[in-house]
């Protein structure tokens, strides 16, 4: 098999783009309206309505079955959209980046059907690469792009877009630090792009027990973590779920994260999400069921319509009397010395 990209054609795609009948009618037609594949007008499928580019271009990626025909228009279109950065700003491998990065790349992966390639069969089970990175490892992907890399299939062509996509994606110095790794990402001398994902989670989130001690201890510092974030509980709940993340993809899951949840929002800042928050920690102790998750985006939504009420952080008439009492004693003090 040759996984060649739209700037390289061989014979034998050649011959396989007028062999196959799936993508027959996307070729344009003759000039005399008859079309290229020599069949009668009146024989072909009418042209599948779309309201932009993009949206026939993801009817395409639907409608034809098996390999992509990279010699085709659409085919070309699908190659150079798919292995566009997945961002304007480049990844440089932080952990405060990781969470917005892995979103923009499973975003990308449902948009071009790249979801099935990504699933990997492990011990009897199949485990989604993007979700269960540390607990796939690199001889399972390994023995999944093996029986993918041989065959003239669209899971080979995925593959191939992936690592494309993801080397994008990096800044310069990421990329030099998972190419020091070829060894590993690269099969019969192709680089795949699965096992280009497995060296960057290898690099950027290792997997050590000392690794997951350090996330458990940073979930039971949630406080310490709302200070640092200056009290902006979106950012905040973005730093709790990169953590609980990490941990799902070793296989672990977070202890009394509800516990370390409440301790995180009662170190806030603003009386009125404060009492918010009390109130529901009284409802949880009292006996009702909030997940984490609820509790979360119920914390989250008050955050926000506080902002956008434009009263976060906003001293209370007491601060406000302490603050005007100060700068009279101030003035005083300033006439004093004059």
């Amino acid at each position: 098999m040759v996984l060649t990209t739209p700037s390289t054609k061989t014979a034998g795609q050649t011959s396989r783009r007028h062999a196959n009948k799936q993508v027959q009618h996307l070729q344009p037609p003759t000039s005399s309206g008859t079309p290229a594949c020599g069949q009668p007008a009146y024989l072909q499928p009418r042209p599948v309505f779309a309201l932009t580019p993009a949206d026939a271009m993801q009817s395409a990626l639907v409608t034809m079955q098996g390999p992509l025909d990279y010699s085709s228009s659409i085919g070309q279109l699908i190659w150079k959209t798919t292995v566009h950065p997945l961002e304007s700003k480049l990844y440089n491998g932080s952990q405060h980046g990781f969470l917005h990065f892995l979103k923009a790349f499973k975003l990308r992966a449902k948009e071009f059907h790249w979801t099935n390639t990504l699933q990997v069969p492990q011990d009897d089970q199949v485990y989604d690469l993007t979700a269960q990175y540390h607990i796939l490892t690199v001889d399972s992907i390994t023995q999944h792009v093996l029986m993918y890399i041989k065959e003239l299939s669209r899971d080979a062509q995925n593959s191939i877009m992936i690592w494309k996509c993801l080397k994008n994606s990096f800044t310069p110095k990421l990329r030099n630090s998972i190419e020091r790794h070829s060894h590993i990402f690269k099969v019969n001398g192709v680089p795949d792009g699965l096992l280009y994902f497995k060296v960057l989670i290898q690099i950027v989130q290792p997997n050590t027990r000392t690794t997951i001690a350090n996330i458990n201890h940073k979930l039971e510092s949630l406080d310490s973590m709302m200070v640092k974030v200056d009290y902006n509980v979106k950012q905040f709940n973005e730093h709790v779920q990169v953590l609980v993340d990490a941990l799902a993809a070793a296989g672990e899951t977070p202890h009394n994260l509800v516990q370390h949840l409440w301790k995180g929002y009662r170190a806030c800042a603003d009386k009125s999400f404060l009492d918010y928050i009390k109130r529901r920690h009284q409802d949880w102790n009292h006996g009702m069921d909030i997940t984490p998750k609820q509790l979360m985006m119920e914390a989250e939504e008050e955050y926000q319509s506080l902002v956008d009420d434009q009263v976060w952080l906003e001293p209370s008439a007491e601060e406000k009397q302490i603050s005007a009492l100060v700068a009279q004693l101030q003035e005083l003090n300033s006439r004093m010395k004059d």
